[in-house]
């Protein structure tokens, strides 16, 4: 019983931070979306 809830909380951590590294990726690339959409000359959009 005790591996089960010993597997339970691996479980709730691992998708804690696959959801925390999934919000920092979504985030940063609707910031680089909202960047790229403003009118910038020196943005090169092949680097992109």
């Amino acid at each position: 019983m005790q591996t089960w809830i010993q597997f339970q909380d691996y479980l709730r951590r691992s998708w804690y931070a696959a959801y925390r590294i999934f919000l920092s990726r979504r985030i940063r690339y609707v910031v680089n979306v909202k960047r790229t959409k403003l009118p910038n000359p020196h943005s090169n959009p092949r680097t992109l």
